[in-house]
C-alpha cells in the first residue's frame, strides 16, 4: 500500500478538472426555449395581476378609487396644485372626503359632478397658477377635466334670526291693503374707501413692531355670510408677520423649508400649537414680563378687522384687483417664492402683507367633524404667494388646516395686550 497522502491543493485541482469536464455548451435551441419560458411566465403573472386589478376595480369601485388616491397622495407633492374630480356624484363625494382627511386644502379641490347614472370617475392635477396650466395624470386614471376655476366653499349663514311670535289664525277677514305706491329704488351706497390713519406704533424687546388698532364695529364676511361684529377693546397688531429671525430668537429653531430660508422672510411650516407656544415664550422674556406684555394669536374677527382698516371693499385698498400687486405677493407677481416682510405697500392702518406672501394662523378652531372627527382644524387668513387674487381678499379664509400639521405656506403674526386685559380673546 502506498503511503501517498493527497494534499488540499491536489483535491482542489481534481474538483476543478471534474467541473470543467462536466460543463457542456448550451445549444441555441435550449437557450431560446429557456427565454421563451421566462417570457411566458412573466406574461402570465402580468395578465393575472391585470385581471385581478380589473376585477377589483369592477366589483369594488369605491375601494379601488380610495386605493389609487392614497397611493397617489403618497408619491405626489400636491401643495400648490389644484385637484380636479369628475364623474359619479357618490364617488366624487367620497374622493373629496378622502382628500380632506389627507390634509388637502378645501379650495384646492375642483368638483364636476355628472350624476349617478354613470360609474365614471376621473382625477387630474393642474398648477395653482393658471397662467400656464399644466395637467398631470394621477395614477392610471384618465384625464378629461380642464376646469380651472377654484371650488367655492359652502357658506354658513351667520345672520341672527329674529324671534318670531306664533299667532293663532282667526276667521276675521284680512285687512284692506293700503293703496299702492310706485316703488322707490333705494340709493346704492358705494363701498367705504379706506382712510389712512396714523396709529400709535410701538416696538418690543426683540424688535417686533405693533400698531394700536382702535375698537370698532364692522361687517365680517361677505354676501350671505356677512354679519356685524363689535370689538369693544383696542388691541395691538403686529405690523409684520413673524420673521424667521424673530422665531429663531425665541424658539431656538427655524422650521421653514430650505427653499424659503431668509432671516427677514416670514416663518412657515409652523404648527398651530407651536405658534401658541411662541406667544407664551415671548411673554416670558424678562423685559416683556416686566412691561406686563402678553402675546397671543389674533382671532379671525380681529384679523379681518385689522386687514380691512376701515374699508368695506373686497380688499383694504378697494375692489380693483389690478393694483393688488402693489400691496401683496400672490400668484400674479411672487414667482412662486416667499419674499421678505414689508416689501409691499401697507394698508391704511400701517399693516403689511395682509393680502398675501404667506397664510396666517388665527386662534379660532374650525368645526370640521363631518370630515375629520376628533381632529382639531384651525382657521387661516391672508392668502399666500401661490394664491389667486380671489384668495387674497379680506374675507378669504381657510378652515382646512390641521392644527397638528406643518404647512409650508402658513405662518402667523401676533397680538399684544397688556397684563390687565385677558390674554385669551
Amino acid at each position: 500500500m502506498s503511503d501517498y497522502t493527497p494534499t488540499s491543493s491536489d483535491i482542489l485541482n481534481n474538483w476543478q478538472s471534474i467541473g470543467r469536464a462536466s460543463k457542456k455548451p448550451m445549444r441555441p435551441q435550449e437557450l431560446f426555449t429557456l427565454i421563451a419560458i421566462l417570457l411566458l411566465l412573466i406574461s402570465a403573472i402580468s395578465v393575472a395581476r391585470w385581471w385581478q386589478q380589473e376585477s377589483f376595480k369592477k366589483n369594488n369601485p369605491a375601494a379601488y378609487q380610495r386605493q389609487v388616491l392614497e397611493k397617489s397622495l403618497a408619491r405626489t407633492n400636491y401643495r400648490g396644485w389644484r385637484i380636479h374630480l369628475s364623474g359619479n356624484d357618490q364617488r366624487v363625494d367620497e374622493a373629496r372626503k378622502l382628500l380632506l382627511r389627507s390634509g388637502v386644502f378645501y379650495n384646492q379641490i375642483v368638483v364636476a359632478k355628472t350624476g349617478n347614472d354613470s360609474n365614471a370617475f376621473a382625477v387630474s392635477l393642474s398648477h395653482d397658477t393658471y397662467d400656464n396650466a399644466e395637467n398631470i395624470d394621477i395614477g392610471d386614471i384618465p384625464r378629461h377635466i380642464q376646469a380651472q376655476t377654484p371650488a367655492t366653499r359652502p357658506r354658513r349663514n351667520r345672520r341672527k334670526k329674529q324671534n318670531q311670535i306664533p299667532t293663532t289664525p282667526t276667521t276675521t277677514p284680512p285687512p284692506t291693503p293700503p293703496p299702492t305706491t310706485p316703488p322707490t329704488t333705494p340709493p346704492t351706497t358705494p363701498p367705504k374707501q379706506p382712510v389712512t390713519i396714523e396709529l400709535q406704533e410701538s416696538v418690543n424687546a426683540i424688535g417686533m413692531k405693533f400698531r394700536q388698532i382702535p375698537a370698532g364695529t364692522f361687517m365680517m364676511g361677505r354676501e350671505d355670510d356677512a354679519h356685524e361684529v363689535i370689538l369693544t377693546q383696542s388691541f395691538k397688531m403686529g405690523v409684520h408677520e413673524v420673521t424667521q429671525a424673530q422665531y429663531k430668537e425665541v424658539m431656538g429653531i427655524n422650521p421653514s423649508s430650505s427653499r424659503n430660508q431668509g432671516a427677514e422672510n416670514p416663518v412657515g411650516s409652523v404648527q398651530w400649537k407651536e405658534a401658541v407656544e411662541f406667544c407664551r415664550k415671548l411673554s416670558e422674556i424678562p423685559a416683556e414680563k416686566a412691561a406686563g406684555h402678553i402675546y397671543r394669536l389674533p382671532t379671525e374677527a380681529e384679523w379681518e378687522y385689522a386687514c380691512r382698516a376701515g374699508a368695506t371693499s373686497q380688499y383694504s385698498f378697494g375692489d380693483n384687483e389690478s393694483v393688488l400687486g402693489d400691496y401683496a405677493w400672490y400668484s400674479g407677481n411672487s414667482g412662486n417664492t416667499i419674499h421678505p416682510v414689508g416689501g409691499k405697500r401697507p394698508n391704511a392702518w400701517g399693516l403689511y402683507d395682509m393680502h398675501g406672501n404667506i397664510g396666517e394662523w388665527c386662534s379660532d378652531v374650525a368645526e370640521r367633524e363631518p370630515y375629520a372627527p376628533g381632529k382639531p382644524y384651525g382657521v387661516t387668513k391672508g392668502g399666500c404667494k401661490s394664491s389667486l387674487a380671489s384668495g387674497c381678499r379680506a374675507t378669504s379664509r381657510s378652515e382646512d388646516c390641521l392644527q397638528s400639521h406643518r404647512y409650508v405656506m402658513v405662518g402667523f403674526r401676533v397680538v399684544l395686550v397688556s397684563a390687565d386685559e385677558k390674554a385669551e380673546p
